[in-house]
């Protein structure tokens, strides 16, 4: 029973302060907006500069007057013809205008030479009449000289691939292959002294024991135009060696009869 008075007594000191708490609680809310107002009114307001417009449109007419510049300085000429070569400056004509294109190196860049399927080319390969497309920078207000960047020139058309075919021809500086395209027409391949010549082996060997009709592989520099392949730097025959052909009488199979079965009684 003592027991029973003791816990009950525990309770009721636990709950009492709960209850004071729930009185007072309306006034607490209802203080808690007066400390949020105070501390609204007490705190001190941050005042943003004003934009001064005159400076505004300053700062937007130096970026538009930037960006114009940029753009105004880049150069780009689409299939112009070559007319002259004086050095190392070119003269083209297109879209009814003559340009001087510039080219070396500059403090932007350093000119590159290009053939139509983006090999490197030089001037060296340049001929008056070769259609050419200039990228880089104008050099005058008037939008006639170029310093160029990347000089690509169309009418080169070469490239570096290897063709399989047969030997149809020889010339004193090397023979004329088929293709196995049939669109494609018979190549002139051009030998040097660099030139590797080998057999299916990887043996090496010389023009003399290659023969016409012999099945080869060339890699070298491919001129799309004239039908050429030269810079060959190796001719494989896939004829040679020659497999040699079996001599003599060959063995031949001699039947053997088997006994014809006999009927048992």
């Amino acid at each position: 029973m003592k027991k029973i008075i003791l816990l009950s007594a525990i309770v009721v000191s636990l709950l009492v302060p709960v209850v004071i708490v729930r009185a007072e609680s309306p006034e607490v809310t209802k203080t808690l907006p007066n400390v949020k107002n105070s501390i609204r009114n007490g705190a001190p307001k941050i005042e943003k500069n004003p934009v001064d417009p005159t400076a505004a449109a300053n700062l937007k007419e130096k970026i538009q007057e930037k960006i114009k510049s940029l753009i105004g300085t880049h150069a780009a000429i689409r299939n112009g013809k070559l007319t002259t070569i004086d050095g190392t400056k070119l003269t083209i004509e297109g879209d009814g205008k003559t340009y001087s294109v510039l080219t070396g190196t500059f403090t932007k860049c350093t000119t590159q030479f290009r053939r139509r399927y983006w090999g490197k080319s030089s001037l060296a390969e340049f001929t008056v009449g070769d259609m050419l497309s200039i990228a880089g920078r104008w050099q005058d207000n008037a939008k006639t000289t170029i310093e160029a960047c990347v000089v690509r020139d169309s009418s080169i058309q070469k490239m570096n691939g290897t063709f399989v075919g047969e030997i149809v021809s020889f010339t004193d500086t090397g023979f004329v292959m088929t293709t196995l395209s049939d669109k494609r027409a018979n190549q002139t391949v051009t030998l040097s002294t660099t030139t590797k010549l080998v057999n299916r082996k990887m043996a090496s060997l010389t023009k003399n024991d290659m023969k016409v009709g012999h099945r080869i592989r060339v890699k070298g520099l491919w001129n799309r135009t004239d039908n050429t392949i030269t810079e060959v730097t190796q001719v494989k025959d896939f004829t040679l060696p020659i497999e040699p052909k079996p001599t003599g009488a060959q063995p031949t199979a001699t039947p053997v009869m088997s006994p014809a079965p006999t009927a048992t009684p």
